[in-house]
């Protein structure tokens, strides 16, 4: 009996949605430090320190987000890297989102549904690159090569 095999697609982070996402995620962190301003929601629903950590947390998930993004080293590796910059960015996001969300109620129609879309995205994204890991690491164990973007599975 022959073995069936599927191709299994490893997903790179250089989506270009995904770059800019992290790139924003950059310019907005870095902005916010030299400018020592805040938006007016995140004024009223953080603490001080808690405004720091939001701006510390959108500068490093750019740097190390798209570090890992565009990597073109090692696959698990790069995935790696990718994956914490891409869970910091959700941490960050989903912190504005409730910010914006309980300082302006159904007046954040706007902006509170695209950035807690942009969070549900980067949590999305999260799932995606631990499956990929998954993959990666149980071709690794049985002796495969995974150095490629396309892997080979059985088919259950």
């Amino acid at each position: 009996m022959t073995k069936r095999l599927r191709p299994v697609q490893v997903r790179r982070g250089d989506h270009p949605f995904e770059v800019a996402a992290l790139g924003a995620a950059l310019l907005c962190g870095v902005t916010l430090i030299v400018l020592d301003t805040q938006p007016a929601s995140v004024q009223t629903a953080m603490t001080g320190t808690v405004q720091t950590l939001w701006q510390i947390l959108l500068t490093v998930s750019g740097m190390v987000g798209l570090v890992g993004a565009l990597w073109r080293g090692r696959l698990a590796a790069a995935l790696g890297t990718e994956l914490v910059g891409v869970i910091v960015l959700a941490s960050a996001t989903t912190m504005y989102s409730i910010a914006l969300w309980s300082v302006s109620g159904i007046r954040a129609i706007g902006a509170g549904t695209f950035v807690t879309a942009y969070a549900l995205g980067c949590w999305w994204r999260s799932v995606q690159i631990v499956h990929d890991l998954v993959l990666i690491a149980r071709a690794t164990r049985d002796g495969k090569h995974v150095e490629v973007p396309l892997l080979v599975e059985e088919k259950p």
